[in-house]
């Protein structure tokens, strides 16, 4: 409910960052341009963050009147959520490794974690 047309950009408002960037030494590497090669590593970390505000910060069309009057009610609903889900991976000759892999990201075993 929080997005009317899944083939446009909606998504772009309650998904504030990008999906992905190089880590390395510096943390947040610069990206590298070309194929991926072994020895690169790099996160993939969708998210999504419901803010109100940002239906107010959409730009001022018709269209954009439109799609926040029809999703107003599930952005009140969820307002103030954000889950992010961040794993790190290193291309290998053999493929991906996902670094993070002992890391919890299924909601039983997070809050498994928690109660510890």
């Amino acid at each position: 409910g929080l997005i009317t047309d899944p083939a446009g950009t909606q998504f772009k408002t309650w998904s504030t960052h990008g999906v992905s960037h190089w880590i390395g030494m510096d943390v947040h590497d610069v990206s590298v341009p070309g194929p991926l090669a072994p020895g690169m590593a790099f996160t993939i970390e969708p998210g999504i963050y419901i803010r109100e505000i940002a239906l107010e910060e959409l730009p001022k069309t018709d269209a954009s009147r439109a799609f926040a009057g029809s999703v107003q009610a599930q952005a009140r609903k969820y307002r103030n959520i954000g889950v992010r889900v961040e794993d790190s991976y290193l291309l290998t000759a053999a493929g991906l490794e996902r670094m993070s892999a002992g890391v919890p990201r299924a909601i039983d075993e997070i809050e498994d974690l928690l109660k510890r």
